[in-house]
């Protein structure tokens, strides 16, 4: 069985988190779109060319990433990712293994190209910058996915929606319903989506 996986969300957009439940995947954004301001720097010797550092740049781009986590419960993630817990918790698996896994990699520093150009060639070098984050971000305990490609979708099986213990009364009873519904379609006993509500006590504070 393949690791559940978890993306917070808030409900304010409620046609975003429809089309998740819905069409079982995720929206993959590129580097910049993310929100830690010092994704994808990295350290560089002056012998790079402008013209390099374009080129980089533009590989770089070239990549969607899926960021989840690997807890349900961390009180940052519920207050900053899913509305201080008006919104869920989504725990998903992935379905399509040409999207590449990767644990997030914490570190004190911006990581240095060339050092990881000269350890692993220059393809895994730029897929490490977009793995590497800074210290401050490790309570998020990231897993992504990334891939080079155009599609900004990830496919993906959810196994259950955790709700939040401040979400509000007729968001609760309209996701039930829905899923009551596609549990009723469902024609594999792994496509049923459990559902919870989370509780304050539930809540690791790191």
């Amino acid at each position: 069985m393949a690791e559940i996986l978890y993306k917070y969300r808030s409900l304010q957009n409620f046609g975003r988190f429809v089309d998740i439940l819905i069409n079982q995947r995720l929206y993959c954004s590129n580097f910049t779109e993310l929100n830690d301001p010092m994704e994808g720097f990295f350290w560089h010797s002056r012998s790079l060319s402008k013209k390099r550092l374009n080129e980089i740049m533009k590989e770089k781009f070239s990549y969607r990433i899926c960021s989840l986590s690997q807890s349900w419960q961390d009180i940052g993630l519920w207050t900053f990712y899913a509305d201080e817990g008006r919104g869920c918790c989504i725990g998903v698996e992935s379905t399509d293994d040409t999207w590449k896994k990767r644990v997030i990699q914490y570190d004190n520093d911006l990581p240095n190209f060339d050092e990881l150009k000269n350890n692993y060639g220059e393809i895994m070098a730029i897929e490490s910058i977009l793995n590497t984050k800074l210290c401050r971000w490790s309570n998020e305990s990231e897993i992504r996915f990334i891939k080079q490609t155009k599609n900004p979708y990830m496919p993906i099986r959810i196994r259950e929606i955790i709700l939040g213990y401040k979400i509000y009364k007729i968001d609760e009873i309209n996701i039930r319903k829905m899923i009551e519904m596609l549990n009723a379609l469902a024609k594999d006993k792994r496509d049923i989506i459990n559902v919870r509500k989370m509780s304050k006590r539930s809540l690791e504070i790191i």
